[in-house]
């Protein structure tokens, strides 16, 4: 009798299914990742508006007026914590304080984009709530403060390609 010679292990075909399988599984990995990443920047770019809205609420208790002008730029007597990772830095503005061209400090509107591409703002008229801006203008320019905050203008931005992080946004 002839001996069969019997080789054991895997074809080619088994081999491409589970190579074809583990691509799949990773692909449906990165992009849940990367959809959970995104929310999670958007959840902290609204934190922060949140505790913005709050400073300058309190700043106002204490100083009779929000804060504007100066007092953003040097960072002296205003700051704030803010997750800067969650900013997509590559735009000219990502966080922009807004207040009114007629009267500064009489109201405030920070404007924000998340690294998702969501915008952002909270205004002293939104009673400090943040809201989603959807409407399809520029977004943060120094004109933007108008369309969320009538008689407005840019008057400090967190961030600038220029400048880069501003004084009164510390780690």
């Amino acid at each position: 009798m002839w001996a069969k010679n019997k080789q054991s292990g895997f074809t080619i075909v088994e081999l491409l299914i589970v190579i074809v399988v583990i691509g799949i599984l990773a692909a449906i990995t990165v992009v849940a990742y990367n959809g959970i990443q995104s929310r999670a920047n958007d959840t902290a770019v609204q934190s922060d508006l949140t505790n913005i809205a709050k400073k300058y609420e309190l700043y106002k208790v204490d100083n009779d007026t929000y804060p504007f002008g100066g007092t953003l730029s040097l960072g002296a007597a205003f700051k704030i914590n803010i997750s800067k990772n969650a900013y997509d830095i590559t735009k000219p503005y990502q966080l922009l304080n807004c207040t009114s061209s007629s009267s500064p400090g009489t109201d405030f509107a920070v404007l924000a984009v998340s690294k998702s591409g969501k915008k952002f703002y909270v205004s002293s008229n939104a009673s400090g709530s943040v809201k989603e801006y959807t409407a399809t203008d520029v977004w943060l320019s120094l004109s933007t403060c108008v369309n969320v905050l009538a008689g407005s203008a840019g008057n400090g931005a967190g961030y600038d390609s220029t400048n880069g992080w501003r004084a009164w946004t510390s780690l």
